[in-house]
C-alpha cells in the first residue's frame, strides 16, 4: 500500500534549527519541511524509534516503529510508502548498509535484514537472554562492522553485513543504550552513567562518567565526542573518549539525540521538543527559540552533507545546512577488523516469537 502527501513547512522548526546554527556562527537559507498532520503515516496512529538514511543519497530513508512499522521515502519525504516487516513486535532502530540492503532490530532481540530497499524481510536468528530480550540501537563502524546493543548487557556484532551476530559483552543487569566509535576504538553508554570502550572489540575497560544518569546517545567526529542522557545530561569529550566532562543544560530535559558538527559544536535533541546547541564559543547548552511542539521527542538526529535529519516519535524533519564548515557525523575510527574471527562462530537460538 503506498501512501502520499506533501511535506509542508513548519515555522516553528524553521525559528528553532535556525537558532541552534545561528548560536553556533552559521548562515545559511533554511529549508525546512515536516510532514502534514493528514498524512496517514504521520497521523498519530504509530510512534517511530528509528531512522536510517542511505549512504549516498540523503532523499532515501526509512523509519521502523511500533509494531514492526516500516515507511520509506525515495524523494526526500514528498511521498512515503508503507511496507511489510513480517513482525508485530517494536522496532527500535534500522541502518541503511546501501541503497537495497537494511538491518532493522527491535523488541524480543528481533533482527531482521532486507536486500530489495524493505519491500521484504528475512529473520536473523541471534543470541538470546533467559531474562529480557531488547535491542535499541544498530550502528555501523568505520570497519564495516555493525553493532547492535540493548537490554541485560547486550552487545552483539556482525562482519557479514547482518547476516548473523555474536555476543562480544557477558550478559549483566544493565541496558546499553548506544554504541558510538572513536579513534580509540568501540564505545558503548547506558544505564547508570556507565561508559565502556574497547579498542578491540574485546578488551572493555570502564571510563569515569561524572554523572549517573542514564546516557541514552553518543556521537564522536575525530577526537570531538558527545554524550547525551536523561535528566539533561551533556557530557563533551575533545580527547577522544579520554576523559568526559558534564556541560551545564538549561531547564533539564530528557535528552536521547546527539550529533557533532565540529569542533565544540554539538547538536542535541529530546523531550519536550528540545533542540539544544553548544557552539564553539559557548559555555553552556542552550534551549533554540521556538522549540518543536511540547509533544516532541527528539529520537535520531544526523548531519548528511548540507542536510540535518532528525526523527521524533511521531514524524521525521529536515534543514538545509551550509556548505561550510564540514558537517560530518561519522568518525575515523580504528574499530575491530577480525572480531568475528576471533570469536569464532556464534551459538544462536531462534528469536523469540512472543508478541512484546
Amino acid at each position: 500500500m503506498n501512501t502520499s502527501a506533501r511535506w509542508i513547512p513548519r515555522l516553528s522548526i524553521g525559528l528553532a534549527v535556525l537558532a541552534i546554527l545561528v548560536s553556533i556562527g552559521l548562515s545559511f537559507q533554511l529549508s525546512p519541511v515536516v510532514p502534514g498532520a493528514t498524512d496517514a503515516p504521520f497521523a498519530g496512529r504509530y510512534h517511530y524509534y528509528g531512522m536510517a538514511v542511505a549512504p549516498h543519497d540523503a532523499e532515501r530513508m526509512w523509519l521502523v516503529g511500533a509494531y514492526g512499522q516500516v515507511r520509506a521515502t525515495q524523494d526526500g519525504g514528498r511521498h512515503w510508502q508503507v511496507l511489510p516487516s513480517g513482525l508485530e513486535r517494536h522496532l527500535q532502530d534500522v541502518i541503511a548498509l546501501d541503497e537495497r540492503t537494511l538491518v532493522a532490530v527491535g523488541n524480543g532481540n528481533a533482527v531482521v535484514r532486507s536486500e530489495d530497499a524493505g519491500q521484504s524481510w528475512v529473520t536473523i536468528p541471534v543470541p538470546m537472554s533467559s531474562v529480557e530480550n531488547k535491542l535499541l540501537r544498530i550502528r555501523r563502524a568505520p570497519s564495516g562492522e555493525l553493532w547492535a546493543v540493548g537490554v541485560m548487557g547486550t552487545v552483539l556484532v556482525s562482519g557479514d553485513e547482518g547476516r548473523s551476530f555474536v555476543r562480544v559483552v557477558p550478559p549483566e543487569d544493565v541496558a546499553w543504550n548506544d554504541v558510538g566509535f572513536s579513534g580509540r576504538g568501540v564505545w558503548l553508554v547506558g544505564e547508570f552513567g556507565r561508559i565502556q570502550y574497547a579498542t578491540d572489540g574485546v578488551h572493555w575497560q570502564a571510563v569515569e562518567s561524572p554523572i549517573a544518569d542514564s546516557l541514552m546517545a553518543i556521537d564522536f567526529r575525530g577526537d570531538q565526542g558527545v554524550i547525551a542522557g536523561l535528566n539533561g545530561a551533556a557530557l563533551l569529550s575533545e580527547d577522544g573518549g579520554q576523559s568526559w566532562q558534564q556541560v551545564p543544560v538549561q531547564a533539564a530535559p530528557a535528552l536521547y539525540a546527539a550529533a557533532v558538527l565540529g569542533p565544540r559544536a554539538v547538536l542535541l535533541g529530546g523531550a519536550r521538543g528540545s533542540l539544544l546547541a553548544l557552539g564553539p564559543q559557548a559555555q553552556a547548552l542552550s534551549p533554540a527559540a521556538g522549540q518543536l511542539a511540547p509533544a516532541d521527542v527528539v529520537l535520531e538526529m544526523e548531519a548528511r552533507g548540507r542536510q540535518l535529519l532528525a526523527l521524533t516519535q511521531t514524524h521525521p524533519l529536515r534543514a538545509s545546512l551550509p556548505e561550510a564548515p564540514e558537517v560530518a557525523t561519522h568518525s575515523h575510527a580504528r574499530a575491530p577488523a577480525s572480531l568475528i574471527a576471533r570469536h569464532g562462530s556464534p551459538a544462536v537460538s531462534p528469536a523469540s516469537g512472543n508478541r512484546l
